[in-house]
């Protein structure tokens, strides 16, 4: 695997036109609120870059905050330090 420096992509579309990839071969990297009480302030799920999330069973995973809740910026940049646009993968 090869680091791959994306500033002008900061979607799944966006990498996929600069580098045409595959779609299906992405993975989006969405960050949400985790669970009150939680030892980590938030939760990373995975979705294969040509599929939407299904918010309903997301919710009900165990460890997802409900009602689903995506990360702010700034909660994003204080945990991972960086930003919501380099996180594809």
């Amino acid at each position: 695997m090869t680091l791959v420096d994306t500033p002008n992509a900061k979607t799944i579309a966006e990498l996929v036109e600069q580098f045409a990839l595959p779609i299906e071969k992405t993975v989006k990297t969405l960050l949400v609120k985790s669970t009150e009480g939680s030892a980590y302030p938030l939760v990373a799920l995975l979705v294969r870059g040509d599929h939407e999330l299904n918010e309903v069973k997301a919710e009900k995973l165990p460890q997802v905050a409900s009602p689903l809740t995506f990360a702010t910026e700034a909660e994003i940049r204080a945990v991972v330090n960086a930003g919501p646009g380099s996180l594809v993968r």
